[in-house]
């Protein structure tokens, strides 16, 4: 109860520091090991793109420029892959 009143009160940028501590190094380095598709099962890599596409939509501004071309190449790696389902979501996310 009291995190969620916490959460309300927070503005944008608290709000990325409180839930998204060290977001360039950590979170955007963990969507891109989730993205690369040799290294992990093909489960992996179709869940990291539902979490992008419901947390971190590239429209949205919770990524930087930067931060959304990082993610942008790490998943264009993916479509030489014939995976149909991360195509799809892929496509769903950008």
């Amino acid at each position: 109860m009291r995190v969620a009143r916490l959460a309300t009160e927070l503005n944008y940028e608290d709000y990325c520091y409180f839930y998204y501590p060290n977001r360039q190094n950590l979170v955007v380095n963990a969507l891109l090991t989730g993205l690369t598709l040799g290294e992990n099962p093909i489960y992996v890599n179709r869940a990291t793109f539902d979490f992008l596409i419901t947390h971190m939509p590239i429209t949205g501004q919770m990524l930087t420029e930067e931060e959304k071309i990082r993610l942008l190449e790490g998943a264009f790696l993916n479509l030489k892959y014939r995976d149909f389902a991360s195509h799809k979501k892929f496509f769903a996310w950008f």
